[in-house]
């Protein structure tokens, strides 16, 4: 396989997952880098069609944990616990041995980063699965050191606003920082609502071809 930066290799399995699976599992399972090699693996097992596919989001799961900082493990974790859900296989063992991991990323605004992944990853499906990460988040809100803290908590009650509008709430009277507050009950009068990203789509050799990027970069 041609020497190629692992976003382009990953970029390339995202484009051939649908259409010729085997051959993005051989490039997915040739990136040397764990942050991109768990994205392409959970493109190839969200897409694989027969039930091998919990087989490959598992391994893109522990291609994350090899990951050499909490923050990638975690952010990139969101992506095979996301694919697993939506192909109706249990996530929660994944979500559970990455969460403690959050509380090892020393940066706050990366901590946050991290957990809002993995809380859109969770949030369309079992209220049990994603209040443990919302917790997290709301941990990770304070002290406010890093824009990125207000930013994604005030997405976290737009996102909560479409889901448990009491729940948005009551977590906005938990903060005491004055800006964090003052934020989020704006949030809440405003009342606009926000959908949790979509992780997968249909067409990615489509988008491709038109320019759209696929994914983010690593620090979305």
């Amino acid at each position: 396989m041609p020497a190629s930066h692992p976003s382009q290799m990953r970029d390339r399995a995202q484009r051939l997952c649908e259409t010729e699976p085997a051959d993005a599992l051989k490039i997915a399972r040739h990136i040397p880098d764990p942050w991109f090699g768990c994205q392409a693996l959970s493109w190839v097992g969200r897409y694989w069609p027969d039930v091998k596919c919990v087989e490959i989001l598992q391994e893109a799961a522990e291609v994350a944990a090899r990951a050499s900082d909490p923050y990638q493990t975690v952010a990139a974790s969101a992506w095979p616990v996301r694919a697993l859900l939506e192909r109706g296989a249990p996530a929660a063992t994944i979500a559970r041995r990455t969460l403690p991991l959050a509380r090892g990323i020393e940066n706050l605004g990366g901590r946050s980063e991290a957990l809002i992944l993995l809380f859109q990853a969770t949030l369309p499906f079992e209220k049990a699965l994603w209040v443990p990460v919302l917790d997290e988040l709301v941990i990770a809100s304070e002290p406010v050191l890093n824009w990125r803290q207000r930013r994604n908590f005030r997405s976290v009650i737009q996102l909560l606003l479409g889901r448990d509008a009491d729940l948005a709430a009551a977590l906005t009277s938990k903060v005491s920082d004055e800006m964090l507050r003052r934020a989020a009950d704006k949030a809440l009068k405003v009342g606009t609502t926000i959908l949790p990203r979509p992780f997968f789509w249909r067409g990615a050799q489509e988008h491709s071809q038109r320019g759209v990027p696929v994914t983010g970069n690593r620090t979305l």
